[in-house]
């Protein structure tokens, strides 16, 4: 059998197992177009996508690459088309587009996403998912210095299951209860598998700083930081430092802060911030290591805000 499209197409290809991968190897590399094609009258430059990755990914879906690019509309009007999974079937196109997969991985490719694309991107997805904090917090902040608010410091936190962070919310437990920390909120999240893409991004949103547990193929929540807003703080801890989103040109164009916090060295200081690890995988940090971690991101939230009031 043989089918042929005399439209142009579109062929959409990610890892559709991967919110990170899905983020830096295919959206990176297509924003670019999608920033050109919004502004132009003719809109995007073909009729109808094909994909191998997933079906219905131009609808509502639980999947989180498709959710975001539904959000913003990333492929205008076009139809999906079927794909029928046979290898009797040969398909032929007078004119396909393809995403070239990991070109913008490393965003060593300047000049393409620039601050610019990243922010009208960002700003269509906090529109869309209606998020409560915006983008930019400047002007919140201002407000607050000027009403002599101080808000509480949101920190999400996630363990990542039984082979991830042990005893985190002992962890939290003991940190709470003190008096220094009584300005700070502690959000554990149970299982981000269980979240909609939207609970997903609303848990991003509302925090000052994520807190999460990382693995070797367990750092793909930490695509969502895409949803918080502007200088935020993203530490990802863990026996090693996987993450993509890690990145220092990726980080700029979100003015945030990364850190990782991986396996302490033989010989370490008792009040150092780093982790033990066990040989299933799992690890664990002390609670001064913790209470430590805690005091850095509560220092640099307090900078942001006397800039702020200085700037009054």
């Amino acid at each position: 059998q043989i089918r042929y499209f005399e439209e142009p197409t579109l062929l959409l290809q990610f890892d559709a197992h991967d919110r990170e991968h899905s983020l830096f190897d295919t959206l990176l590399t297509y924003l670019p177009h999608w920033h050109k094609w919004r502004s132009d009258y003719e809109g995007v430059p073909f009729q109808s996508i094909i994909s191998h990755s997933v079906e219905g990914c131009l609808k509502h879906s639980r999947n989180w690459f498709c959710e975001l690019t539904h959000q913003i509309q990333a492929f205008g009007y076009a139809r999906e088309l079927q794909w029928e999974r046979k290898d009797t079937t040969l398909y032929c196109y007078k004119s396909l587009y393809y995403n070239q997969l990991e070109y913008q991985r490393d965003l060593n490719h300047e000049g393409l996403v620039t601050k610019a694309v990243m922010d009208d991107f960002r700003d269509e997805l906090f529109r869309n998912f209606a998020l409560t904090a915006p983008r930019d917090m400047s002007e919140v902040w201002k407000k607050d210095a000027q009403l002599g608010m101080k808000r509480p410091l949101n920190i999400a936190l996630y363990a990542n299951g039984e082979n991830g962070w042990k005893d985190l919310d002992k962890l939290i437990s003991s940190t709470r209860s003190m008096k220094k920390y009584q300005g700070v909120e502690f959000n554990l999240i149970d299982n981000f598998d269980d979240l909609t893409v939207a609970e997903q991004a609303t848990a991003f949103n509302l925090a000052d700083a994520v807190v999460m547990a990382t693995g070797r193929h367990e750092s793909d929540h930490f695509a969502n930081v895409i949803f918080s807003p502007d200088e935020s703080f993203f530490a990802e801890v863990g026996c090693s430092s996987h993450s993509l989103t890690g990145n220092r040109h990726f980080m700029a164009l979100l003015l945030g802060t990364h850190r990782s916090v991986t396996k302490c060295a033989e010989q370490h200081a008792g009040e150092e911030i780093c982790v033990s690890c066990s040989s299933e995988g799992s690890f664990s940090m002390t609670g001064i290591a913790f209470q430590a971690l805690i005091d850095d991101i509560m220092k640099l939230q307090e900078q942001k805000i006397k800039f702020q009031r200085d700037s009054l």
